[in-house]
C-alpha cells in the first residue's frame, strides 16, 4: 500500500510540472476590449516605422494601425548606432517572425496606454505570460513620453524617471497577425468591434 501512495504522489507531482507555465494571466489585458480611438481629437501618430528608447536602454515598440503593439530587441543609445540595431532587428526572429512579445495600445485624447505580454517561464511557476503596462503622453506625431511601466503579476513599477521614445521609419515591420492571442476565442469575442 505505501508503495502505491508514493508512486500516486510522484504522478501527481509530475502533473503539476508539467502545468507549471502553462497559463497566462489575461484578466489585466483589456486594452483592445475598448474603441481604437476614445475621444473626438486623438493625437495620431506614426505607424510605419517603430518608437526608440532615447537615452535609456529599453526595448522598441512597434505600434500598429489596428492598435496592436510588439515590443523588439533591446536597445541601448539607439540614435547613436542605428545601423547596429537595424542589423539587429531585420534578423532577429524573435522580433520578424515571433507571436511573443506582442499586445494592445489605446489612445484617448494625447494620453496612451500600452500593454504587452511577457514571457518568462523561469520567474513564476504558474503563468506563463502575463501583462506589463505602460502608459504616458504623446507629445508629437513622432514621440511619446511614457511615464510608468508597471508589473500586472508581481506589482513592480520600472520606470523611476520619464522615458521618451521616438520614431523611426522602418519598413521591415513584424506582421502583427502573428500575434499569438490574434486567434484566441477570448480574444475575438471581447474585442471592440472598431479594432477588427
Amino acid at each position: 500500500m505505501p508503495h502505491k501512495k508514493t508512486i500516486t504522489a510522484i504522478c501527481i507531482i509530475l502533473i503539476i510540472f508539467s502545468l507549471n507555465s502553462c497559463f497566462t494571466k489575461k484578466k489585466d489585458f483589456f486594452a483592445y476590449k475598448y474603441p481604437l480611438i476614445k475621444s473626438g481629437n486623438p493625437l495620431s501618430i506614426k505607424t510605419n516605422g517603430f518608437y526608440a528608447p532615447v537615452d535609456i536602454k529599453g526595448r522598441i515598440l512597434f505600434l500598429y494601425e489596428n492598435r496592436i503593439v510588439k515590443e523588439g530587441p533591446w536597445v541601448s543609445d539607439f540614435f547613436f548606432n542605428k545601423s547596429k540595431y537595424f542589423d539587429i532587428i531585420n534578423e532577429d526572429y524573435y522580433t520578424q517572425k515571433g507571436k511573443e512579445y506582442f499586445g494592445s495600445f489605446m489612445i484617448k485624447d494625447t494620453s496612451i496606454v500600452i500593454q504587452l505580454f511577457n514571457i518568462h517561464t523561469s520567474h513564476n511557476p504558474i503563468y506563463r505570460r502575463w501583462v506589463f503596462e505602460s502608459s504616458g503622453l504623446i507629445t508629437s506625431d513622432t514621440t511619446i513620453v511614457l511615464y510608468s511601466n508597471f508589473e500586472y503579476l508581481n506589482k513592480n513599477e520600472f520606470y523611476k524617471v520619464p522615458v521618451l521614445f521616438k520614431f523611426v521609419p522602418y519598413e521591415n515591420k513584424p506582421d502583427s497577425s502573428n500575434a499569438w492571442f490574434r486567434n484566441k476565442t477570448w480574444y475575438n469575442e471581447n474585442m471592440h468591434d472598431s479594432r477588427r
